[in-house]
Parts: C-alpha cells; sequence; structure tokens
C-alpha cells in the first residue's frame, strides 16, 4: 500500500504486509486540506513484483481535501485499476563519518538512455537511507 500526495506525487507512507481476509492498515503521514491516492495491489501472479492488471490486482482509492483523521473502506472487487506502481530503489548509506554534514547527491540514471529517472541532494550523517522511486523492471 502506498500513500501518494496527488500534487507532487510525494509518498507520504508506504507499506507491505501479507494480507488475510480482513485486515486494517493504520497510515500516518496525511494533511488537511491535502489529497491524496490510496493505490495498493496483490501480486496474483507471484512474480514478486507489480504487474498492470489483470496479471495482478490493483485499485486506487482517493483522499480528496483531506479536513483531519480519514478512514477508508475497501471490498474486494474486479475493477482493477493500472496504478503504474513505481519501484523503489532504497541506497543504505553506512560509515559516512567522513563526510557528516557534507552535501550529497545521488543520482539515478536509466543506463540505455541516459535519462536521469531520480536526483536527490540531502546533508551526510553518519548513518542514512535514501529512497529512489522510479525505476522500472527489465
Amino acid at each position: 500500500l502506498r500513500v501518494v500526495e496527488k500534487n507532487s506525487g510525494t509518498v507520504v507512507y508506504e507499506t507491505k504486509i501479507v494480507a488475510s481476509p480482513e485486515f486494517s492498515i493504520s497510515a500516518y503521514g496525511i494533511e488537511k486540506g491535502m489529497s491524496y491516492n490510496v493505490d495498493f495491489f496483490a501480486d496474483h501472479n507471484g512474480n514478486g513484483m507489480y504487474d498492470a492488471p489483470p496479471a495482478d490486482h490493483a485499485w486506487r482509492l482517493e483522499l480528496n481535501n483531506v479536513a483531519g483523521d480519514t478512514t477508508l473502506n475497501f471490498a474486494h472487487n474486479t475493477n482493477f485499476t493500472d496504478i503504474m506502481w513505481k519501484n523503489k530503489l532504497m541506497v543504505n548509506f553506512t560509515g559516512m563519518n567522513p563526510h557528516d554534514g557534507q552535501n550529497l547527491s545521488l543520482r539515478v540514471v536509466e543506463k540505455n538512455s541516459g535519462t536521469v529517472v531520480y536526483e536527490t541532494k540531502i546533508v551526510a550523517s553518519p548513518e542514512f537511507s535514501i529512497s529512489a522511486y522510479g525505476i522500472e523492471k527489465g
């Protein structure tokens, strides 16, 4: 499940669970006045990644102009949506003490085309992680 702020495309919450017939998820990070897409999928074909329906079952719920704590209810259905799930690359940095407080830039470039798919700049600390979205399978 991924909660994405509609205007910026920023992922504000993400989790992965093994679902049971009935379950609940509490997602944090939504803000009053903002709008979000709540995207989720079941890996129906069992290959360990997202594939557009009908290979996987995927849905999108919308939260528009959030007024406060919100509850969404969902019952399984076959109104699947291609949520175009963006795969995440997680880069974990450790032992970065020599660069503590220095600027660090990370760029993810598609090898064949040279297209920059993700870029960020942060101030390094001894240990930190960066999540980059937009990598594609294959």
